[in-house]
């Protein structure tokens, strides 16, 4: 917790400041091309958008800027997030 908006690493835990930075191969986790590594965050900025407004594609669509038929029928179906809008 902190009394500013913003928090400074010398504001985390000791376990959290002195962990050893992750290492894994990027190539291996997104793809090597340009576009699937596109894909992925884009995939990640839907998926955030819709689990912070409770999967209401509407409000999601609405904080990304588009469409709602666009969320839907193009960037949810490309990236298999309908599958988890109908589990909530």
């Amino acid at each position: 917790m902190s009394n500013t908006p913003t928090l400074s690493a010398r504001q985390l835990p000791d376990a959290v400041q002195e962990a050893p930075p992750r290492s894994f191969d990027d190539d291996m986790i997104l793809g090597n091309s340009l576009h699937q590594q596109r894909d992925h965050a884009e995939r990640g900025v839907i998926h955030r958008a819709l689990v912070s407004n409770g999967f209401n594609r509407t409000r999601a669509a609405d904080s990304l800027g588009i469409s709602r038929v666009t969320l839907y029928k193009k960037k949810m179906k490309k990236y298999g997030l309908l599958k988890e809008s109908a589990a909530t």
